[in-house]
């Protein structure tokens, strides 16, 4: 079956996800915090030139942290007792992950 010629054009030109979209996913992160050496920041650049869907998760992974920074900087009051709650469940958790005596 012969493809459009439009889909071709927005398919990458490798298998997606290949061992090098996966090493990329590794470091995706430290790439938008720019904490990475020169060298891999460019290889990274490189990859996102040449790979549509790994542009795409870059710009949904800029999009999330964008998101949680506004959210950290708005206040939410959380209520007393959700606190609480979530602390009895934490300590609900180790106390059956401990083995027994």
């Amino acid at each position: 079956m012969e493809t459009e010629p439009s889909e071709e054009a927005s398919t990458s030109a490798h298998e997606h996800p290949s061992a090098e979209c996966l090493e990329l996913f590794r470091h995706l992160s430290e790439y938008i915090d720019r904490e990475i050496d020169v060298v891999a920041y460019r290889v990274i650049e490189q990859h996102l030139k040449d790979c549509p869907a790994c542009r795409i998760c870059l710009a949904t992974l800029r999009q999330t942290v964008s998101l949680c920074r506004s959210m950290h900087d708005s206040s939410i009051d959380i209520p007393e007792t959700a606190s609480q709650k979530l602390h009895q469940a934490i300590r609900d958790y180790i106390a059956a992950a401990q083995p027994f005596s």
